[in-house]
C-alpha cells in the first residue's frame, strides 16, 4: 500500500512548528534545506520534502524523525497515512515512552526555558547563514526582502544571545557594510589598465561568491579592485570594459565551467593573452568545475567551441548574406576561441593555483600579496 502523501502534508503541518519543521529538515534532510529560499513559504518547502522522500524512499524515516517530536499526532494519522509499514511505525515506539513523552517528569522551568532558547538560537543561526549565503551570491542584487528577514534574524540572534549571556555575534549590520558597495566605484571613463586591478569572472554561483569574498579580502587591505558589476556604468560599452580588463596591470580570473563556456568571459581571457606577459599579469583561482587537469577534460571545450562555430554558420547560411552586421564579428570571436582554448587551459593547469577552500581559509593572503608584488613592478 503506497503512503497518502497528502495526510502526510497535513501531519507535517499539524504536528510540527516552523521551528521544528526547519531543523528537522537541516538535521535529517539537508539536501531538501540547501534548497529552501527565502520568501519559500511552508507549503513550498513541504512539497520539496514530500517529492525528496517519494524519490528517495524515505517516508519511513520521515514518519519516524516526525514521531520523535510528537508521537500524538503519528497516532492520529496513522490510519490515513498508509504505507507497508504504517502499523509498525506505532509499534517502533512503545507506550511507556509515548507516555513519558506526554508526562514528562517535571523538571526546573529555568533549565526547559534555557534549553529552548539554545535551541532556537541554533535555528536562528542556521537560517541565517544561508541568507548571508545567498546575499553573497546576488551582491547588490540582493532583494529587498532578504535584506528585512537577514536583520530581523540578527535581531533575534542578539535577543537570544543576551537571555543566554553570550557576547552579540554582530557589531553592527551588514546592510551598513554590505559584501560589494556601490560607493567607492571608478567611473568606467577614469579606469586606467596599467594602474588597476580587474576580475574576470562568470556572473552567479560559486563564482560570485568567491568574488564577493575576494572584494572584501582587497578593501580590508584598503585596496578596491575593478569589477564590471560595480564600475561599468549604465550604458557603458562592455566590449570596451572587457577591452581594459584585457590590458590591465593584474587581472585576477576565476575559471569555472561557465566561464570557459562564456563568449565574453573568453573574450577577456584571449585579451589579457594578446597583451603580452600572460603568465605574468593573471593571478588564476580554478573552480573544481572548470575540469582542466587532464587532457581528455580540455577537449570538451575544445568541441564545445567546434560545436559553436558549426551552428553559428550554419545559421548564417540559412538566411541572406545581407543585413548580418556583428554577427560575423560573433563567428570571428568564436572561430578565436576555438583556437586559442587548448593552449590557454594548458597554461591555466600548469600554474598553481590552489585551490578555492585554500584561498578563503587564508582570505587570500597569498594572493593579494602577489598581486601587490605586481602593482609595485
Amino acid at each position: 500500500m503506497a503512503y497518502n502523501s497528502a495526510e502526510i502534508r497535513k501531519l507535517l503541518q499539524n504536528a510540527l512548528g516552523e521551528d521544528e519543521f526547519m531543523s528537522l529538515c537541516y538535521d535529517y534532510f539537508r539536501p531538501v534545506y540547501d534548497q529552501f529560499s527565502a520568501g519559500m513559504g511552508r507549503l513550498q518547502k513541504t512539497q520539496r520534502l514530500l517529492e525528496y522522500c517519494e524519490r528517495q524512499d524515505k517516508f519511513d524515516e520521515l514518519l519516524a524523525h516526525v514521531r520523535e517530536i510528537n508521537p500524538g499526532q503519528v497516532d492520529k494519522f496513522v490510519g490515513a497515512i498508509g504505507g507497508p509499514v504504517k502499523q509498525a511505525a506505532v509499534q517502533t515506539t512503545p507506550s511507556t515512552v509515548r507516555q513519558d513523552y506526554q508526562n514528562p517528569p517535571q523538571m526546573n522551568m529555568g533549565t526547559v526555558d534555557v534549553d529552548h532558547i539554545k535551541s532556537l538560537l541554533d535555528i536562528k543561526q542556521r537560517r541565517l547563514k544561508v541568507l548571508e549565503k545567498q546575499q553573497a551570491a546576488m551582491a547588490d542584487l540582493t532583494p529587498p526582502h532578504i535584506v528585512v528577514e537577514i536583520e530581523t534574524l540578527q535581531d533575534e540572534i542578539k535577543q537570544f544571545q543576551a537571555q543566554l549571556g553570550q557576547p552579540s555575534s554582530f557589531t553592527k549590520s551588514p546592510s551598513a557594510d554590505p559584501v560589494v558597495q556601490s560607493k567607492g566605484s571608478t567611473p568606467d571613463s577614469d579606469i586606467q589598465p596599467d594602474k588597476e586591478i580587474f576580475v574576470s569572472y562568470a556572473w552567479g554561483g560559486d563564482s560570485e561568491v568567491i568574488v564577493n569574498q575576494l572584494d572584501q579580502a582587497f578593501k580590508d587591505k584598503g585596496i578596491t579592485i575593478i569589477r564590471d558589476k560595480r564600475d561599468l556604468g549604465y550604458r557603458g560599452s562592455i566590449k570596451e570594459f572587457m577591452g581594459k580588463i584585457g590590458r590591465g596591470k593584474a587581472v585576477v580570473v576565476v575559471i569555472s565551467k561557465k566561464y570557459l563556456e562564456s563568449e565574453n568571459c573568453m573574450f577577456e581571457l584571449i585579451q589579457i593573452a594578446e597583451n603580452d606577459q600572460f603568465y605574468d599579469r593573471i593571478f588564476p583561482i580554478v573552480l573544481s568545475d572548470a575540469n582542466i587537469y587532464k587532457p581528455v577534460q580540455r577537449i570538451h571545450y575544445v568541441k564545445y567551441w567546434e560545436d559553436q562555430v558549426k551552428e553559428l554558420d550554419e545559421a548564417i547560411k540559412s538566411v541572406g548574406s545581407a543585413n548580418l552586421e556583428g554577427i560575423r564579428d560573433d563567428i570571428d570571436l568564436y572561430t578565436k576561441i576555438r583556437a586559442a582554448i587548448a593552449g590557454l587551459t594548458n597554461t591555466l593547469k600548469d600554474m598553481n593555483t590552489l585551490t578555492p577552500d585554500m584561498h578563503r581559509d587564508a582570505n587570500f593572503e597569498q594572493l593579494i600579496k602577489a598581486v601587490e608584488r605586481k602593482m609595485t613592478e
